[in-house]
């Protein structure tokens, strides 16, 4: 239907300037642009385990934490909603300054 239409055509993925937003992380070795599209929704097997050299910094979802966290170019918000009951979002602001809002 409509909904899932809706969510088909939207982009993998939402950059400004060292700012991305997706699902699941892509490859930190390489560029965003030579990335393969599946990386944005299922991960790199690289994403968690090296930090990217280019300055991007990373807000994804996918890997489920306890807590929602901000290090190594990676901002991770997924505390697993669907189970834990704890929904986070993430407030990125000017100057690199990045606050988390979870529901009890």
């Amino acid at each position: 239907g409509g909904t899932e239409t809706w969510l088909r055509g939207l982009p993998l993925f939402w950059q400004n300037g060292s700012w991305l937003v997706t699902h699941a992380g892509p490859d930190p070795a390489m560029p965003i642009a030579d990335q393969d599209g599946q990386v944005f929704l299922w991960g790199h097997n690289r994403f968690l385990r090296k930090q990217r050299t280019d300055g991007i910094w990373v807000a994804h979802g996918h890997w489920i934490r306890p807590r929602a966290a901000c290090a190594e170019g990676r901002i991770a918000v997924d505390t697993g909603a669907w189970n834990s009951g704890r929904l986070t979002a993430a407030i990125i602001e000017t100057g690199c300054t990045v606050r988390f809002v979870t529901t009890a």
